[in-house]
């Protein structure tokens, strides 16, 4: 349903705006920063990381302003888990009556786009709410917590775990939460809780991967660059972890509030980063892409080369 519901999206806004739309992100984000700014943005209203990347990739967001948006998106998920009491969920039946309504009263293909992305954005934030749904009943699963607590003794096979775990649920936000509530029901430690988010986020920079992974090179880039930077975090905060919770403690003494902290001091720090070698960075990864294989141009296959200065005799033939 969330694929689904971005597609209509896609699909709404170039019926409603055409080529303009495009223009105008190619135009007005193409900076780093105006990009950065704009994940941040588009995440806040998708609640999911994942579908700001696709969607302005497919408006034309592509390479080094990728690579930065992907970084905004990466910090909107932090300020999604941050405010918690906003569940833009709640608005999916909204959203989807005012875009089936606009459809049948559209009068012209605007009005028809516009209705038709109001109902897949209140498709996708259904969707969303739906898997954090699913994800309650992990929380009271013993079998569950055991095994969290098993893998939790080899730091990183726990983090590989956690990766893997966000990536088959698609959303990053649904395991913070999970995690979160793991460690406010003491089923596992704060420290474990800790470990495991950096995990969450390599996880979620691989999702975008794999859904690129047939795209162009001009695609694939940010999504690898986002990748690269997360796993290089992890690597940098996981011997840190004991301190970071020392730290945290001054900050706040509820263990779900610190994981949701260290969400956000992580996606802040790799975004700090990030931004300061985000050109760099892009070149690089696509210098080292493959090179794509342009298809050959078409040739006239019944043209005979003496003919090629007459063209009434080359018709005629």
């Amino acid at each position: 349903m969330l694929i689904w519901g971005l597609k209509r999206v896609q699909q709404g806004m170039k019926r409603a705006f055409g080529g303009r739309l495009a223009y105008f992100i190619r135009d007005r984000f193409a900076g780093v920063w105006s990009a950065l700014g704009l994940g941040v943005v588009l995440t806040l209203i998708l609640q999911s990381s994942t579908a700001s990347a696709l969607l302005a990739a497919s408006l034309g967001v592509q390479g080094e302003a990728g690579l930065a948006l992907l970084l905004g998106a990466d910090v909107g998920t932090t300020l999604v888990a941050l405010v918690l009491s906003f569940d833009l969920s709640a608005l999916s039946p909204l959203l989807v009556a005012i875009g089936v309504f606009m459809e049948l009263r559209a009068k012209d293909k605007r009005q028809h786009g516009v209705g038709e992305a109001l109902m897949g954005l209140g498709l996708m934030l259904l969707a969303l709410g739906l898997l954090r749904q699913q994800a309650v009943p992990l929380q009271g699963s013993e079998l569950f917590s055991e095994m969290l607590q098993s893998l939790i003794a080899e730091p990183w096979l726990a983090i590989l775990f956690a990766a893997l775990l966000t990536f088959l649920l698609h959303s990053s936000l649904v395991m913070v939460l999970l995690l979160a509530g793991l460690v406010g029901a003491d089923v596992i430690g704060v420290q474990s809780g800790l470990l495991l988010i950096l995990g969450v986020n390599i996880g979620s920079a691989g999702i975008p991967v794999y859904l690129s992974r047939k795209s162009t090179n001009a695609k694939r880039v940010a999504p690898l660059g986002n990748l690269l930077l997360r796993s290089i975090g992890a690597m940098a905060f996981s011997p840190w972890v004991a301190e970071i919770h020392t730290g945290l403690n001054y900050v706040s003494m509820d263990p779900a509030w610190q994981v949701v902290l260290m969400h956000c001091l992580f996606n802040v720090t790799v975004a700090a980063f990030g931004m300061l070698i985000v050109s760099k960075l892009a070149g690089w990864i696509d210098t080292r892409l493959p090179r794509e294989t342009l298809a050959p141009l078409p040739s006239p296959k019944y043209l005979k080369n003496v003919q090629d200065t007459a063209p009434s005799a080359a018709l005629a033939n």
